[in-house]
């Protein structure tokens, strides 16, 4: 009988030893981030528009399926001269969200087709993360690198104020404080995606600045050396 009760015993310990270790199989929680452009220009200067394409996608999720997309944050002009993420230190009122009129998206949440909202609808330069929020939440199963896009405009306004005048740097992603990503394993996603924008440079008097080169040639009916 004593027997009995030690091998009884033995055979509890080892079925909570197992329970322990499949408890303790890691977990991971991957969303992607992507970060584009279209310009009608390929060196924009100040009061030229671009629109701004964020793709949206997940990697591995190990313990879970999908993840959540609950909101997405860009950075409209960031100081190269401190560290690039998110949020990032602001550069001045360098662009300008043109507003939520300006939205369009590919994605679809829990009730079907999505419709985003910031917290700058009328657009502008004072805020500098621009947070856009879905009606529902995205729902990405996992490893799907482009489940959807959301596009945007915006403007450039005036040259970077840091070390870099011609070019203007931005970070779009994830939060993890704010839970802009989780996993149905109950991890939270981040995702920093940096972007710069190249800017047609200044040139001397005498000269313009050619927005398909990117390089300062002579204005028209002048003989100056660029």
């Amino acid at each position: 009988m004593r027997c009995k009760v030690r091998l009884g015993a033995l055979l509890t310990a080892l079925v909570a030893s197992l329970a322990s270790l499949a408890s303790a199989q890691p977990m991971t929680c991957h969303a992607l981030v992507g970060l584009g452009y279209a310009a009608s220009q390929n060196f924009p200067k100040p009061g030229d528009i671009l629109t701004v394409t964020l793709s949206l996608g997940s990697g591995s999720i190990l313990g879970g399926t999908t993840v959540d997309i609950n909101r997405v944050r860009f950075e409209l002009d960031c100081d190269a001269d401190f560290p690039l993420g998110i949020p990032c230190t602001d550069d001045g009122r360098v662009v300008r969200y043109q507003g939520d009129h300006t939205i369009t998206n590919t994605c679809t949440g829990t009730n079907g087709s999505v419709t985003f909202s910031t917290n700058v609808p009328h657009g502008g330069t004072r805020i500098n993360e621009i947070v856009f929020t879905p009606d529902s939440p995205i729902a990405i199963p996992a490893n799907i690198p482009e489940f959807c896009t959301l596009s945007f405009d915006i403007k450039v306004r005036a040259r970077s104020n840091d070390s870099t005048p011609d070019a203007i740097e931005q970070v779009a992603g994830l939060s993890v404080p704010h839970q802009d990503a989780v996993c149905d394993n109950g991890l939270t996603a981040v995702a920093v995606q940096v972007a710069q924008v190249l800017l047609c440079p200044h040139c001397s008097k005498g000269c313009t600045c050619d927005q398909e080169s990117g390089i300062c040639v002579p204005r028209p009916h002048t003989s100056k050396e660029c």
